[in-house]
C-alpha cells in the first residue's frame, strides 16, 4: 500500500464507493492499494466523511452515512452529495454488510457474499416495501415499481468473475487475512468467528427479550436449529451467491417475513440503503452476509462479513480497465439527462402502462376464449336475418303471448311448430327485439344439426358463459374463478362446474333473457330438460327467463309443458305464418332477379303468390324450395306446368330435387351430399369443391385438379334448395394459447345442409345408409390423398379428409376395394409421409411403422393382418417390431377383434403406456377384453404403481362395473394391494387429486353395491391406512346413510384423521345429514370423537342453521365430560369467541361450567372476559344468568368489566355493573378511563358503581 499522495483533484475520481456504517468504511479503507489525501475543496452544504484512493489502477472515492444515519433516504443524499463534488465518478458500489435469507435454493451462511444480479424480472434490488394493498385478495398488498440496473462494465465484470471462481475457485478468504497481517489492530473485531457460531434457527424459534447472549438464552439444541452439511473441500467456503437483495427503510429482525420473501421473490439478503440509491446512482451492491434476518441479530459477525465484501469488491475492479470506465457517462451527466426528461418519461410511462394493461386484458380474455372454445350463435343469427322477411315475425312480437312474457306475466315460453315453420327465423326476430331493450340482457344459442359443436348442453353452457362473460362488467370475475379452478386453463370444466359458472354470472345481473333454438337438435336432450330443470327451480335465478323453441316431439311435449306450465307451451299460430309467408313470397317475387329479370306477367305473378303464399300450410321451408325451383324455370310455360304438379311436403319436395339432378352432375351432388350429412366438422367451401372434384366413379380414382369450381356459388347448382354457404368467423391460436399475430380473426365460408328436415329425409334413403356412405366417403379420401402431385399444389381438403378416413375407415372396411385403397396409401411413401403431418394419433416417438398403430387404432382386422403379413415376409424378427403402442391404441377405443389380432402376434398384454390396457378396458367396462387381455397374461395390477386412478381394480370400480370387479378379484386381484397413505385433504382425494382406491371411488360414487362388494373381499380389513377414514369422511359428506353403515360394519379400523376438516363427524355435520351424525356418535370410539373434535365441529357451525345437529353434539359432549366440564370447555370458549349464542345456550343447558377459562398466549382468560372483550351483550347475559363470576380475575389481573371499558363496550359495561361488578377488584377500569381520556365511560362507572375508585374521578 502506497502512502497518501499530495494530489486530491476532485476530476480524477471515476469509482464512487458508499458504506452505510463505520465498519464497512474501515474495511474497504483496508483494501485500498494507494491512499490519497482529503480533497481540498468539496460542494457545500454537504457533510460526507470521504476516504481518496486506488485499486487496480482505479482512483476510488470512499464516503460513509453519517453517524447513527441509516436508509434509503439518507444513501440517497450521500450519493447526491459525493457526485456533485467528485462530478467524474463513472461507476458506484454500495458495499458492506446484509442478512442473509437462507432457503432450500440457496446456502446462505454467514460470511458468505451476495452481489445483486437481475432475478424475477428486477434489476437486482427488490424495494420490497414499496407498493400497493389491495382489499379482498389473498396477498393485500402488491409490490410495484422498477428499479435500475447497474452499469454494463460492472454487470459484465460480475459474470466474468463469477465464471473465474466458478473455475478456480476464490482467494478472498486469504486477501482478508492478508489484508488483516498488514493491520493487526483490526484482528480482533474483522477476523473470522468460530463456525460454531453460525446457528440457523427454525423460524419458530424467536430469541428472548431479555439481557444475555444467543448462545446462553437459544442454546444448541438440535430440534431448534436447521441441520446444515458441511461445506466440502471443493467448495468455496465462504461462497459467493448471485442474485436479489431486498432492501426497504426498516431492519428486518422477522424469520417468517424473511422466508416469505425468499420464497416468494427469490430474496437472498436484506440491508437498508440500496433501494435509495440505485435510480439515482446506478450501482452495484456487494454485501456479506453477518446474520439472518432474525431475532437472533448480534454483531460478531459483522467485521468479517465487511472485510470479504470489501475483498470481493477489489477483486471486481481489478476485472476493469481504467480506459472501460473513463468510456462510460459520467453519473452526474447522466442524472441531468434523466431529470430533463422526466416529464416525457412520466407521460410514456403512463401511456404504455394503459397499453400494457390493454394488451395484458386482451390476452387474458383471449386464452379464456382459447379454454373454453365457445360456440357462436352470431352465425346461425345472421344467417336467419338474412333469410327472414322484413316484416317475418311482427305477429308475435306484437301479440299478447309475447307482451305477457315481456312484462313477467309469464316467465318462461316453449315455441313449438313443426319442420320447416320458420322457428329460426322467429327466434333471429325476437332477439333483434330484445337486444333494443336496454333494461335487460339476452343470451342466445342455435343447437344445430349442420355443426357438431352445437349440438349438446356442454357447447350450450360454454356459449351463454361466454356470452355473459363479454356483456357485463363483473361477470368476467367469474369466469376468471373457473379458469383458476381449472388450473389456469390446463384442464376443462365439467358441466357441473359451468353450470355454477353461469348462475353465478347470471346472479349479478337484474334480468336476463335467454333465447334458445331447435332443442329438438340437441344430441343430448335429456341432459339438456335436466339442465332446464334445475335452471327453472332457482329461487336464486328468478331474474332468468327463457324462451326456447322446437319441434312438439314427446319428451319435449312432457317435460316442459310440465316445467313451464302448458299455458306456456305455444303451438306457433299456423295462420299468421301462413300470412308471413305470404308476405314473403310476394316480396321475393318483387325483388329476386331471377324473377325480376323475366318480365313475369301479372297474373303468373299472382297465381304464385296463390299456389306457393297460401299453399304453404304453415312450412316456410316449403314455400322457399319450390320459389328456388320455379325461379329456375325459363318460360310461362314452364311455370305454369311447375305450378300445376307443386309437390306436397317437404319430403316429395327432396326427392323431386334428387331425380331432377341432371346426370352429370348427380353423382357429383351424391357425393358431397353424403358428407354434408355424415362429417364430424362442418366443410369449408373450399373442401366441398375438392369433393366434387375428386373422381370415383373411374379408374383410377383420382383427384382432378382440373374439375376444381371456379366459383363458390356453383356449388349451389348442383343441390338447389338442399344446401346452403355461411360464412363463420375463427381465431388461429398460437402455441401459446394466445391469437395469432398475424391472424386475429379469419372468415370460412362454409356448406351446410339446408335445413333439418333435408338431413331427416336424406338419412331415410338408401343411397345414405351409414354403411353405404361410408365407403363412398372413404374412397373420395383415399383418392384424395394418394396421388402423385400430393404435395406439390394447394390441398385444404387434406385434414379434413384425414380425420373422415380414420373416423370412417372402419364402417368401410368390408369392401375390398377400401382395404386395398387403404394399403396402397400405406405402401406409397410419398403420399404416407405427408399423410402422417395430419395425424395427431401419430406419434413418430413411439412407432417405427405408424401404419400398424394406425390400423390398430382405427379398428381395421383385414388391413392389420395384411400389414403384419407384409412385415413377416420383410423377415422382420417380430411383426410387431417398433409397434408396442398399437395395443394401447387399439384398446383405447374398443376395438376387440384388434386386441386378438395382436395379441396372437406377439403384443405384451401390459401395453407400453399408462394406464396400461387393462386399467382402460376395466375404466370403460369392456368385459370382453378384460377377459381377452386377463387370457394372455396381463398384470391384474397393471398401473398400480402411478398415481391418476391407474389400477385397473380402482377403474373398474370408479365407474360401477361389477361383472369386471368380480372378475378382476376373481382373477387375483387384492383389494388392498393399490393402496397408499393419504396425507391429503379428503376432498381433494375424491376429486382425483392424489392416490385413489377402489373402495375410495365407490364411496364418493355412492355405489353401494360395489361398496358391499369390496368389503366382502376384504377391502376392510386392512389397519395400515388411511383409506377407511377418507371413504367414511366422503360417505358422510354426501349424507349417505347405507354407505356409512357399510363401512362402519365392515371396515376393522378407522386411524384418526390428520386434519379435523377431514373426520367424518364434521363432514356429515357441514353437510346437514342429521342421521349419519347420530350414527357416527354412536361409534364415538372407534372413529376417535373427542372434545377437540367436537369443538372443531361446533365451531363450525357457528351461524349454521343446524339447530338439530349442535344439540346432538353438545349431548355427546356432555357424555364425554367423566369429572368436570373438560370436554365441554373449548367449545364454550370457541362459541363464544365465534359470537354463537345459540351454541352458548346449548353448551350451558348440557353442563358447560359458565366460569370455564382457556390459556391464551401464556395468559388464563374466562369465557365471561372474552365476551365482555368482544362487546357481545347476549352471551354476555347468557352467562352471568347460568352463574359466570362478574368478578373473576384472569391471568393478567383483569376482569370482565375492565375488558369491557378498555374495548368501549359501554352496552356490556352497563349490564356488567347492574349486575354488581365490583370495579375495585383487579385492573382498574377508572385508572384506564382517565390515562385514555375516555370522559363517558367514566361518568358511566361513577354513575352505576358505588364503590368507584373516587380518586380517580376529574371534576
Amino acid at each position: 500500500m502506497s502512502h497518501p499522495q499530495q494530489f486530491s483533484d476532485p476530476q480524477i475520481y471515476t469509482v464512487g464507493w458508499i458504506c452505510a456504517i463505520s465498519t464497512e468504511f474501515t474495511a474497504a479503507k483496508a483494501f485500498l492499494e494507494e491512499q490519497h489525501a482529503r480533497p481540498s475543496v468539496v460542494a457545500q452544504n454537504h457533510n460526507n466523511n470521504y476516504a481518496l484512493g486506488a485499486i487496480g489502477g482505479h482512483n476510488i472515492v470512499i464516503a460513509v452515512l453519517p453517524n447513527g444515519e441509516y436508509g434509503i433516504a439518507s444513501a440517497a443524499i450521500v450519493a447526491r452529495d459525493m457526485l456533485h463534488s467528485f462530478p467524474n465518478v463513472r461507476i458506484g458500489l454500495m458495499v458492506g454488510i446484509g442478512g442473509g435469507a437462507p432457503s432450500p435454493r440457496q446456502d446462505i451462511r454467514l460470511g458468505d457474499i451476495v452481489v445483486s444480479s437481475r432475478h424475477g424480472g428486477r434489476g437486482g434490488i427488490f424495494q420490497y416495501d414499496f407498493g400497493k394493498a389491495v382489499q379482498n385478495q389473498d396477498d393485500s398488498f402488491q409490490h410495484t415499481g422498477h428499479l435500475n440496473q447497474p452499469p454494463t462494465v460492472l454487470r459484465t465484470a460480475v459474470e466474468a468473475l463469477e465464471s473465474h471462481y466458478e473455475m478456480e475457485g476464490h482467494t478472498l478468504s486469504a486477501d482478508v487475512d492478508k489484508a488483516l497481517q498488514l493491520r493487526k489492530r483490526l484482528q480482533n473485531k474483522f477476523s473470522r468467528p468460530s463456525p460454531s457460531s453460525d446457528r440457523l434457527y427454525l423460524s419458530t424459534v424467536i430469541h428472548p427479550n431479555s439481557p444475555g447472549t444467543c448462545e446462553s438464552l437459544c442454546g444448541d439444541d438440535p430440534t431448534l436449529l436447521i441441520s446444515r452439511n458441511q461445506r466440502g473441500g471443493e467448495e468455496d467456503d465462504p461462497k459467493v451467491h448471485y442474485g436479489l437483495i431486498a432492501s426497504a427503510n426498516q431492519l428486518v429482525k422477522d424469520s417468517k417475513l424473511r422466508d416469505k420473501l425468499a420464497t416468494d421473490h427469490g430474496v437472498l439478503c436484506f440491508e437498508m440503503e440500496a433501494a435509495g440509491l440505485i435510480n439515482h446512482f446506478p450501482c452495484l451492491v456487494v454485501r456479506g452476509i453477518c446474520d439472518y434476518s432474525d431475532s437472533h441479530k448480534n454483531k460478531d459477525w459483522q467485521g468479517f462479513a465487511a472485510m470479504m465484501a470489501a475483498a470481493y469488491t477489489s477483486d471486481l475492479l481489478r476485472q476493469i480497465t481504467p480506459t472501460e470506465v473513463e468510456a462510460e457517462r459520467r453519473l452526474s451527466a447522466v442524472l441531468d439527462s434523466l431529470q430533463e426528461d422526466v416529464a416525457f418519461l412520466r407521460q410514456d410511462v403512463h401511456e404504455i402502462k394503459v397499453a400494457t394493461v390493454t394488451l395484458e386484458n386482451d390476452q387474458r380474455i383471449s386464452s379464456f376464449h382459447h379454454w373454453l372454445s365457445p360456440a357462436d350463435p352470431s352465425v346461425n343469427t345472421n344467417t336467419a336475418r338474412s333469410q327472414r322477411h322484413n316484416q317475418s315475425g311482427t305477429w308475435f312480437l306484437e301479440g299478447a303471448v309475447f307482451d305477457e312474457w315481456k312484462k313477467g306475466i309469464r316467465r318462461h315460453l316453449w315455441l313449438h311448430g313443426m319442420a320447416g315453420w320458420g322457428k329460426t327465423i322467429l327466434c333471429s326476430t325476437i332477439i333483434d327485439s330484445l337486444d333494443n331493450d336496454e333494461t335487460s340482457r339476452t343470451i342466445r344459442f342455435f343447437f344445430d344439426f349442420n355443426d357438431t359443436r352445437k349440438q349438446t348442453l356442454d357447447s350450450l353452457v360454454r356459449s351463454l358463459v361466454w356470452q355473459l362473460s363479454r356483456i357485463e362488467e363483473g361477470t368476467m370475475s367469474e369466469l376468471n374463478k373457473l379458469y383458476e379452478a381449472c388450473d389456469k386453463g390446463r384442464n376443462q370444466p365439467d358441466i357441473y362446474n359451468l353450470s355454477r359458472c353461469l348462475q353465478s354470472m347470471m346472479q349479478l345481473l337484474p334480468r336476463i333473457n335467454v333465447v334458445v333454438d331447435a332443442m329438438d337438435e340437441c344430441t343430448t336432450r335429456n341432459d339438456l330438460l335436466c339442465w332446464m330443470e334445475d335452471l327453472v327451480n332457482r329461487p336464486s335465478l328468478t331474474a332468468v327467463k327463457l324462451i326456447v323453441t322446437g319441434r312438439p316431439e314427446s319428451d319435449l311435449l312432457q317435460r316442459l309443458c310440465s316445467l313451464f306450465g302448458a299455458y306456456n307451451c305455444i303451438s306457433l299460430d299456423k295462420q299468421a305464418i301462413d300470412k308471413d309467408i305470404s308476405s314473403y313470397v310476394n316480396a321475393r317475387l318483387g325483388w329476386d332477379p331471377r324473377f325480376t329479370s323475366k318480365r313475369i306477367p301479372q297474373d303468373l305473378i299472382d297465381q304464385i303468390c296463390l299456389r306457393v303464399g297460401h299453399g304453404a300450410d304453415g312450412m316456410f321451408r316449403w314455400a322457399t324450395c319450390q320459389l328456388d325451383n320455379l325461379a329456375t324455370c325459363d318460360s310461362s310455360r314452364s311455370i305454369k306446368d311447375a305450378l300445376n304438379d307443386l309437390p306436397q311436403d317437404l319430403n316429395e319436395t327432396y326427392r323431386r330435387t334428387l331425380q331432377d339432378l341432371k346426370p352429370e352432375l348427380r353423382h357429383k351432388g351424391i357425393r358431397l351430399l353424403r358428407f354434408l350429412v355424415y362429417a364430424d366438422k362442418p366443410l369449408t367451401v373450399a373442401d366441398a369443391k375438392d369433393v366434387v372434384a375428386t373422381q370415383i366413379e373411374t379408374v383410377p380414382h383420382h383427384f382432378d385438379i382440373e374439375r376444381r369450381l371456379f366459383v363458390d356459388e356453383d356449388l349451389l347448382r348442383y343441390y338447389p334448395g338442399l344446401i346452403m354457404i355461411t360464412t363463420s368467423s375463427y381465431v388461429d391460436w398460437n402455441s401459446k394459447g394466445y391469437p395469432s399475430k398475424r391472424t386475429m380473426e379469419r372468415e370460412v365460408k362454409e356448406v351446410h345442409l339446408a335445413h333439418f328436415s333435408v338431413k331427416e329425409y336424406l338419412l331415410r334413403e338408401h343411397e345414405f345408409q351409414i354403411m353405404t356412405a361410408s365407403v363412398y366417403m372413404v374412397k373420395v379420401c383415399l383418392a384424395y390423398l394418394k396421388d402423385s402431385h400430393f404435395g406439390r399444389i394447394d390441398r385444404p381438403f387434406t385434414e379434413q379428409a384425414t380425420e373422415i378416413l380414420f373416423n370412417y375407415a372402419r364402417l368401410a372396411e368390408a369392401c375390398d376395394d377400401v382395404v386395398e385403397g387403404i394399403l396402397s396409401l400405406f405402401r406409397d411413401d410419398r403420399s404416407m409421409e405427408l399423410f402422417q403431418r395430419y395425424l395427431d394419433i401419430i406419434n413418430a416417438d413411439n412407432c417405427s411403422s405408424p401404419t400398424v398403430y394406425f390400423a390398430s387404432k382405427a379398428g381395421l382386422p383385414r388391413v392389420l393382418r395384411s400389414l403384419l403379413k407384409e412385415r413377416v415376409s420383410a423377415g422382420l424378427d417380430s411383426p410387431l417390431e417398433g409397434n408396442e403402442w398399437a395395443l394401447d391404441a387399439a384398446t383405447s377405443k374398443g376395438h376387440q377383434e384388434i386386441i386378438e389380432v395382436l395379441l396372437e402376434n406377439g403384443a405384451s398384454p401390459n401395453g407400453s403406456g399408462e394406464p396400461s390396457p387393462l386399467s382402460v378396458a376395466s375404466r370403460n367396462g369392456q368385459e370382453g377384453i378384460v377377459k381377452l387381455l386377463l387370457d394372455h397374461g396381463a398384470d391384474v395390477h397393471s398401473g398400480v404403481d402411478f398415481t391418476q386412478r391407474l389400477d385397473p381394480l380402482v377403474a373398474a370400480a370408479e365407474n360401477g362395473h361389477i361383472k369386471i370387479v368380480n372378475l378382476l378379484i376373481d382373477r387375483g386381484a387384492n383389494v388392498l394391494t393399490s393402496r397408499n397413505k393419504f396425507n391429503e385433504d379428503a376432498l381433494l382425494v375424491a376429486a382425483a387429486n392424489g392416490d385413489e382406491d377402489a373402495l375410495l371411488v365407490a364411496a364418493a360414487n355412492g355405489d353401494e353395491d360395489m361398496v358391499k362388494l369390496l368389503l366382502g373381499h376384504g377391502a376392510g380389513e386392512s389397519t395400515d391406512d388411511d383409506v377407511h377414514s377418507l371413504a367414511l369422511h366422503i360417505a358422510s359428506s354426501n349424507g349417505n346413510q347405507t354407505i356409512v353403515s357399510l363401512l362402519l360394519e365392515g371396515c376393522v379400523e378407522f386411524p384418526p384423521a390428520h386434519f379435523q376438516e377431514d373426520h367424518p363427524l364434521y363432514a356429515a355435520s357441514r353437510s346437514g345429514h342429521e342421521k349419519v351424525v347420530k350414527l357416527l356418535l354412536d361409534h364415538s370410539d372407534r372413529l376417535h370423537i373427542d372434545s377437540n373434535c367436537i369443538q372443531f365441529t361446533l365451531a363450525a357451525l357457528s351461524g349454521n342453521d343446524q339447530e338439530n345437529i349442535r344439540k346432538l353434539l353438545v349431548v355427546h359432549s356432555a357424555k364425554l365430560a367423566t369429572d368436570s366440564c373438560q370436554a365441554q370447555r373449548p367449545s364454550l370458549c370457541f362459541a363464544t369467541m365465534k359470537g354463537d349464542k345459540a351454541t352458548v345456550e346449548l353448551l350451558l343447558q348440557g353442563g358447560a361450567n359458565p366460569n370455564t377459562h382457556e390459556e391464551m398466549d401464556g395468559v388464563v382468560r374466562f369465557v365471561l372476559a372474552s365476551a365482555a372483550c368482544a362487546g357481545n351483550e347476549e352471551i354476555v347475559q347468557v352467562l352471568l344468568d347460568n352463574g359466570a363470576d362478574i368478578n373473576a380475575v384472569d391471568g393478567s389481573g383483569e376482569t370482565a368489566v375492565y375488558k369491557a371499558v378498555v374495548g368501549q363496550h359501554c352496552g356490556v359495561v352497563r349490564i356488567l355493573l347492574d349486575r354488581g361488578a365490583d370495579v375495585s377488584v383487579g385492573a382498574s377500569p377508572m385508572e384506564y378511563c382517565v390515562k385514555h381520556d375516555l370522559a363517558d365511560m367514566q361518568k358511566l362507572i361513577v354513575g352505576r358503581a358505588p364503590r368507584a375508585d373516587t380518586e380517580w374521578i376529574i371534576c
